[in-house]
């Protein structure tokens, strides 16, 4: 309880325990900057500032690919809203995309809804400052199993669908093909992980 207590101070805190080794250099500057200025706007209501996704990737591009990280505060609250709503000029700039805010509840309340998200998430992440949010947590393989079915299906459905509305035009179906496949690659990791194959 005490680390987390300490891992949830001010702009000062942020600045003596950033954990920046192990990212690649290109986001470094990027990060760090956008850790500090959170840790002054947000100050107590900051939990913990995670990177994840393509920028700890081979998948990265630099100066294309968008850094993406999640941010869990001690409490949703307007002011923390707004607080980080103003920083959005300044993150585009960097390629910081829009931030996934979350509490430590709702992560919690969360495992059986997300789990595909969260395996995912627990996969690939970074956390710079605070606790790591996605470390310890653990999952229920039905739970996971089914939100693998209804997306999946819900997957199917939608191939269907846009296959009639692209009326056979080869472009368009490629790229219906394109943009579902991304999105399968959550959905596969967690059904290796429901096998207990690595992901």
């Amino acid at each position: 309880m005490t680390e987390d207590k300490n891992n949830q101070g001010s702009g000062d805190i942020a600045l003596r325990e950033l954990r920046l080794e192990g990212l690649r250099q290109q986001i470094c500057e990027a990060v760090r900057g956008f850790a500090e200025r959170l840790g002054a706007v947000l100050g107590d209501n900051l939990r913990s500032v995670t990177v994840v996704g393509s920028s700890l990737t081979d998948d990265f591009v630099a100066g294309e690919s968008d850094i993406n990280t999640v941010i869990v505060l001690e409490q949703q609250r307007p002011d923390s809203l707004r607080a980080i709503a103003g920083m959005a000029k300044s993150m585009s700039k960097r390629r910081l995309a829009a931030p996934l805010l979350m509490t430590a509840d709702y992560i919690e309340r969360s495992r059986d809804v997300f789990g595909i998200e969260f395996l995912d998430l627990q996969l690939t992440h970074k956390t710079i400052l605070g606790a790591d949010p996605f470390e310890k947590l653990t999952f229920g393989k039905g739970d996971v199993r089914l939100q693998c079915e209804r997306e999946l299906k819900a997957t199917l459905i939608r191939l269907r669908q846009g296959y009639i509305a692209s009326a056979g035009n080869r472009k368009l179906v490629r790229d219906i093909l394109a943009s579902a496949a991304g999105g399968l690659v959550p959905l596969l990791r967690a059904m290796l992980w429901l096998r207990g194959i690595d992901r």
